[in-house]
């Protein structure tokens, strides 16, 4: 590996958003559709990085992993999901743990990427 993809953090956001989706497919492929979201407002792409959608429930996890992740008000992973559905935002610092409750009722669960990984990769042993 090189140094130089480690100290990018452009890169490094691109990896663990890849590697978050990878799991993510070896744990819900067989029961789930899986892809993204995104939608056109005026010049602005707006998108959720990974849905995962099953017959009684949907996952929308976000990537951000940046040091100090911003969502704005009109991003679709507030607005769009339904009470019942899982919503995740990835991040970097390993101190972002938070649950936060949306206007609609869902909870909107704020977790460090390694933590993250580590519990779906858990998951996936245990099946």
């Amino acid at each position: 590996m090189h140094d130089d993809l480690l100290l990018n953090s452009e890169e490094m956001g691109y990896m663990i958003e890849t590697t978050v989706f990878r799991h993510i497919i070896t744990k819900y492929s067989i029961n789930h559709q899986l892809g993204y979201y995104r939608e056109q407002k005026g010049d602005k792409d707006r998108e959720i990085d990974i849905v995962a959608k099953s017959f009684d429930n949907t996952k929308y996890i976000e990537v951000k992993y940046q040091e100090d992740p911003k969502i704005n008000s009109n991003n679709p992973i507030l607005h769009l999901p339904k009470k019942g559905d899982d919503v995740f935002i990835i991040t970097k610092k390993d101190s972002d743990y938070s649950i936060t409750e949306l206007e609609n009722g869902v909870k909107l669960l704020k977790i460090p990427a390694f933590a993250f990984l580590y519990l779906l990769g858990k998951e996936e042993y245990k099946e």
